[in-house]
């Protein structure tokens, strides 16, 4: 039996559609990086992470620049309230982190 050879072609490409070739040809590195572009924004739009982040961005911001008068007011009163604002900051700061790399 004689080793299968994936790497060659079974048949021939089918050649592209009419709009296509004249799109194919018409075309622009600036038209791809639209395209790109335009891809990324509609996924970033469909991505339920993304969704999420961008949704909790105004909460995030507002806890973290709020967070240092919580610590002073956690520490008054440390058997309840800071175990509590310790996994919520940590949270927080893990939400920032996270949509500053989304971001950049």
């Amino acid at each position: 039996m004689a080793p299968k050879r994936s790497w060659r072609r079974r048949s021939a490409a089918k050649p592209l559609h009419v709009d296509s070739a004249v799109m194919l040809v018409d075309s622009t590195p600036e038209d791809i990086l639209l395209d790109f572009q335009e891809k990324h924004i509609e996924q970033k739009h469909n991505n339920k992470v993304q969704w999420f982040i961008e949704r909790t961005k105004p909460l995030v911001n507002a806890m973290t620049r709020y967070g240092p008068v919580v610590d002073v007011a956690s520490n008054a009163c440390p058997e309840i309230l800071c175990p509590l604002w310790a996994s919520l900051r940590f949270v927080l700061n893990v939400s920032a982190s996270i949509w500053q790399r989304s971001v950049s």
